[in-house]
């Protein structure tokens, strides 16, 4: 019949392509094709990954999510993300998030309350970054609560705090309350917790905080988390609150000998900041502790970090 040997042959073709999709050295270049290949890739790309099984090797199906992506085939992919099969092998599991992720990445182009809604019924119950950063994209608020959670991720922390930046002061109240609400309680505060909560005190020293804000947060004074402290410090200086800089910077000054390198460098520049208000007391420092007996005075490095900032400081006048 006239039209039917172009149909076989395109068949056949797409067929071939969605085949190379499993080989490393062709798969790329097969998800271009096929994206050439139009519509009629649609259907059996979505066989290819709805049906096919989850491996550590993603990038064969990664590699299908990108051509669907680029085929349009929003609700392929909305139903891939509805369809959270378990994956009982570990690496298995992993290989299949960095595919999830993709398609949640690739959402963003479709600004939609569907979208969103899917979106944010995932990080309800999983960190799922992509999902994360395409709610950032969107600016989608209702998902804040889900997304600071979020911070208390190793894995998807950077792309929560990127999405809440871009939310800005819509995020700050939620901020707010996870900054000052230690889990399950002070005593007992988890290693998660606390990675949440300075996350949270810094996104909001770079959002930046009112009067009335800064109030609720004064709580934060009487921390010894270093990160919790240099956030702190910043935004009571930038709201002219002296007294409870000079609070904070006693509290960061007892925080350098058991702060790590990273921290103490963080102290160092937020002293320099207020230096206003710590010169007396990093003075005092100095003082006492360039008497040590040598061998101690060469392992303080605390003392290293008071010299630096008198350094910073008085170098500049």
């Amino acid at each position: 019949m006239p039209g039917t040997e172009p149909r076989n042959t395109e068949k056949m073709t797409i067929g071939h392509l969605i085949e190379k999709l499993d080989s490393l050295l062709e798969g790329e270049q097969a998800s271009a094709a096929l994206v050439a290949c139009g519509r009629p890739a649609v259907e059996p790309l979505r066989r290819f990954l709805m049906e096919g099984r989850p491996s550590g090797i993603y990038q064969p199906r990664r590699w299908a999510v990108e051509a669907l992506a680029g085929l349009k085939a929003k609700d392929v992919l909305l139903d891939y993300l509805r369809s959270d099969r378990p994956i009982p092998d570990a690496v298995a599991r992993m290989g299949e998030e960095a595919v999830r992720n993709a398609a949640a990445a690739a959402l963003k182009q479709w600004p939609s309350d569907e979208v969103c809604e899917v979106l944010t019924g995932i990080i309800q119950h999983r960190h799922l970054a992509g999902a994360v950063g395409t709610l950032g994209e969107l600016g989608h608020e209702e998902a804040i609560p889900f997304m600071v959670a979020a911070l208390e991720d190793d894995v998807c922390r950077e792309t929560a705090e990127t999405a809440l930046r871009k939310l800005g002061q819509a995020a700050v109240s939620d901020l707010i309350i996870a900054a000052l609400n230690p889990w399950p309680n002070r005593e007992e505060e988890s290693p998660l917790s606390l990675r949440r909560r300075s996350s949270a005190a810094q996104l909001l020293c770079e959002i930046g905080v009112s009067g009335e804000q800064w109030t609720r947060l004064r709580p934060l004074i009487k921390e010894t988390e270093p990160g919790i402290l240099v956030a702190a410090a910043r935004m009571a200086w930038r709201i002219g609150a002296r007294p409870d800089v000079e609070e904070i910077a006693v509290q960061l000054i007892a925080a350098l000998d058991s702060a790590d390198w990273y921290f103490r460098d963080e102290i160092g520049d937020v002293l320099v900041e207020i230096f206003e208000v710590a010169e007396p007391m990093v003075d005092h420092q100095i003082a006492r502790r360039v008497n040590q007996p040598p061998e101690k005075r060469v392992a303080d490095n605390a003392l290293r970090t008071f010299l630096r900032v008198a350094r910073r400081i008085r170098g500049d006048r």
